[in-house]
């Protein structure tokens, strides 16, 4: 199965689609290991965006990198394929979670 926009085809597993929770502007789709995001946004927008997050991961181990994209799809937003990575929502009466994520935070400015 292939996600496709103008000029670029996204691999994407052989597996039932699961949409995913998530953002106010995001559509997530999972595809088993990857997640396809299509988003309004400009592309300048999300081509900023990972090339942050490709900056960031060599000093904060913990950020996803986009596997590809972005790419406008046919119907205008922008599509990103990304490692689908398990997880939760923070609880935030659990002081460890909150430790965790301060730590996490305060190694962007560094």
């Amino acid at each position: 199965m292939a996600a496709t926009g103008p000029g670029r085809v996204f691999p994407l597993p052989d597996s039932t689609p699961e949409r995913l929770e998530g953002g106010y502007k995001n559509e997530l789709v999972r595809y088993g290991d990857v997640v396809l995001r299509l988003e309004q946004t400009s592309l300048e927008s999300a081509a900023w965006e990972h090339a942050l997050l490709r900056f960031l991961v060599a000093s904060v181990p913990a950020v996803v990198v986009p596997l590809a994209g972005p790419e406008r799809a046919g119907d205008g937003r922008v599509a990103s394929l990304l490692p689908y990575v398990d997880g939760a929502p923070l609880d935030r009466d659990a002081p460890a979670q909150r430790l965790e994520l301060a730590q996490l935070l305060a190694r962007l400015p560094r």
